[in-house]
């Protein structure tokens, strides 16, 4: 992919799904907001699609690899993309102001993005459940849910699954 002729070819983004079948690389250009993607699939040694987004964006997998989430820069609407069928829905992610970065909680239940901070969404309606304040970007989900932030060389933490317990109380 990156001998094709795009934006520089650097790869600024690579991500798998948790179930180890679906890998999505993005090949950009940091001095440019245009931005190519490429999926594969486990077995396959070519990309099973290529798209691109104009406007740029950040990308995750879902845990079954079906969706990506793709947040474009300096916008407050997460895109879904459905790469099998083509089907793409926007969402309107409430309290965001511009999504720079987004992670799927491993039982795709919630849907962390930084947008200054960041704010954790059910996906089943797209509510907030939390929000963690701080600088920094640097942030996943770890197997059991909980998430982890590097901050300023330290390593934080937030239980997840127990802050949406409590929620629903």
């Amino acid at each position: 992919m990156t001998n094709e002729r795009n934006l520089d070819n650097l790869v600024r983004r690579l991500k798998t799904s948790r179930n180890g079948q679906v890998a999505v690389a993005g090949v950009g250009n940091y001095n440019s907001p245009g931005s190519t993607f490429a999926v594969w699939e486990v077995d396959k040694n070519e990309p099973v699609l290529k798209f691109m987004e104009p406007e740029g964006a950040e990308a995750d997998l879902s845990p079954d690899g079906e969706w990506i989430a793709l947040s474009r820069f300096g916008t407050e609407k997460l895109v879904l993309f459905k790469w099998r069928t083509g089907e793409r829905k926007e969402v309107l992610l409430r309290n965001s102001t511009s999504i720079s970065s987004v992670f799927w909680s491993p039982d795709g239940k919630r849907l962390a993005v930084y947008s200054g901070s960041i704010l954790i969404y059910d996906t089943t309606n797209w509510k907030p459940i939390a929000h963690w304040g701080g600088q920094g970007s640097e942030f996943s989900f770890g197997k059991d849910g909980t998430l982890y932030q590097i901050r300023n060389n330290e390593l934080n933490a937030l239980d997840v699954p127990r802050l949406k317990r409590l929620a629903d109380d």
